[in-house]
């Protein structure tokens, strides 16, 4: 991600409640983010829902299949890394 589209990013995130951004102390020019109780929230209910598709996704394949798909997704990140 580019920094335009991060910036857009922590906005939305901001105008939702799910962040705060504070002035950094050092840098006048920057601002930190930090999560809020509410961000905390989203973030956990998220995490429980991927927990669930995934458990559910991986019962949908044998063992090996499972190993196939993992050795291609490793694959694409290592691509991606270069």
């Amino acid at each position: 991600m580019n920094n335009s589209a991060i910036t857009g990013l922590v906005e939305r995130m901001e105008k939702t409640g799910l962040v705060e951004k504070r002035a950094c102390d050092r840098d006048s020019r920057s601002f930190r983010v930090y999560v809020t109780g509410k961000g905390l929230d989203a973030a956990a209910r998220s995490l429980s829902l991927l927990k669930k598709f995934n458990d559910a996704l991986v019962q949908a394949f044998t063992e090996k299949e499972l190993d196939t798909i993992s050795r291609f997704l490793n694959f694409l990140a290592d691509i991606e890394s270069k």
